[in-house]
């Protein structure tokens, strides 16, 4: 036995034929005025995340209902003065037209972009009945199209779009309470597109908000981190310059003010290196990340020697992963370098690296030291730019090294956290996309 309800939806759902023209619903009476309201309940309550999924949902819930062969949205460009698909509903066994519907010009369409300016539809019963020169004809008779309806998109007092129906399988006629009926839609559809333009808005705001923040740490930092090592470049040259000091300790200061400008050098690296690390990585390949740590150790070398420090691979071989090879030789590097600025100095830097199972896809990749490690609630901080602990007064770097190789990692679409190794130490466990 068929319920109320049942009987409504086989009347809000037409059964539509192979060729996608389907038989007309009656859009005369209250039932498209039920499904607008209860389409515009719907935009009230989705999240704006999910505005493009609701947008596509409308359009097929009114071309089922309508009988049509296709329901879509396009976007006007007043700078360009180009038009584009956005979004598209087809009926079964009509061909999409979404990717090739993109960019075209006002001038394809002067008659419809007129309508929409003054805020009328666009209605035309029958393709054939247009002029034999019109441009819009033959761009329409290429797609099949018989009869088009499209109503403008307005948004505050801007024309952003249309919708727009069509219909294949043969000439139809909308009367006048259905193109009524169609810009309620239409004013429906802009409306999410505004609450979609706001949350593009918010969220550059709060992404605004969060540079700024990390600008406002930037000046305090370079302050310290810049204009101190200058300074005393500044002070120790003049002392040469003013003949303050002999022969000998003018070759001393000479040196010192050398090793202070190296230093200088590698700080203003650290901060190209940070500003680099949020770009997109580079195409991903299989990466041996046993190749790497080797590299690593050669290109370390001499701090290696210098703190008679170790760096070791356990239960090798390493596994290979998915990634951008330099950045994440990058990675590496600076954990060691990190490593070896921060054991202390009466103990000799012992560095670990072992991988662990793969979890989800992904390997974890362990890299531990003996040094004194981060207490737990300093972890997240570390991990921030210039988030450096206490303990590293004095030492060398500005607290980039942990927010560089976060973001890297991050850009491969992986994490990184800090733990206390075994025994006491830092580890960073990193997990990467693994190969198969």
């Amino acid at each position: 036995m068929t319920t109320e309800d049942d009987a409504a939806r086989s009347h809000a759902r037409p059964d539509l034929g192979e060729d996608g023209g389907g038989r007309r619903a009656d859009l005369e009476g209250d039932g498209l005025e039920h499904l607008l309201l209860r389409l515009a309940i719907g935009f009230v309550n989705i999240p704006s995340e999910q505005l493009d999924t609701a947008i596509d949902h409308a359009l097929a819930e009114v071309g089922r209902f309508g009988g049509v062969s296709r329901a879509y949205l396009f976007r006007y460009d007043h700078r360009r003065r180009t038009v584009s698909n956005t979004h598209e509903w087809c009926a079964p066994g009509i061909e999409p037209a979404i990717d090739r519907e993109q960019d075209i010009p006002f001038a394809a369409i002067p008659d419809q972009f007129e309508a929409h300016v003054a805020n009328r539809p666009r209605h035309v019963p029958d393709v054939a009945q247009l002029p034999r020169d019109a441009p819009w004809r033959a761009r329409l008779e290429a797609q099949g199209i018989q009869t088009l309806v499209t109503v403008p998109l307005w948004d505050h007092g801007e024309l952003i779009g249309f919708a727009g129906f069509d219909s294949v399988a043969a000439p139809r006629r909308w009367n006048e309470r259905d193109l009524q009926l169609l810009q309620v839609l239409g004013e429906l559809l802009a409306n999410a597109e505004y609450r979609r333009r706001q949350a593009d808005v918010q969220r550059v705001i709060a992404s605004l908000s969060v540079t700024n923040e990390e600008l406002q740490r930037f000046a305090g930092t370079v302050s310290h981190d810049l204009r101190s090592p200058l300074a005393t470049v500044r002070g120790m040259l003049a002392m040469v310059r003013d003949d303050r000091v002999g022969p000998a300790d003018a070759e001393q200061l000479l040196e010192r003010t050398l090793a202070t400008v190296d230093r200088t050098i590698d700080l203003v690296d650290g901060l190209l290196s940070h500003a680099r690390s949020g770009r997109i990585v580079g195409e991903p390949v299989p990466v041996h990340l046993e190749q790497v740590i080797e590299e690593v150790r050669g290109a370390l070398s001499e701090d290696i020697a210098a703190r008679g420090a170790r760096v070791m691979v356990e239960d090798a071989p390493l596994p290979t992963v998915l990634g951008d090879r330099d950045r994440l030789a990058s990675v590496f590097q600076n954990l060691v370098t990190n490593a070896l600025i921060h054991v202390p100095e009466e103990r000799a830097p012992a560095i670990t690296v072992t991988a662990t199972k793969v979890i989800a896809g992904q390997v974890e990749v362990l890299v531990r030291d003996n040094g004194d490690g981060i207490p737990a609630d300093r972890r997240e901080a570390a991990l921030e730019t210039f988030g450096r602990g206490e303990d590293a007064r004095g030492r060398p770097g500005a607290g980039l090294g942990l927010a560089i190789c976060r973001r890297i990692i991050a850009a491969h679409g992986g994490a990184m956290r800090l733990a206390e190794a075994p025994g006491g130490g830092l580890e960073v466990r990193l997990r990467l996309p693994a190969t198969g």
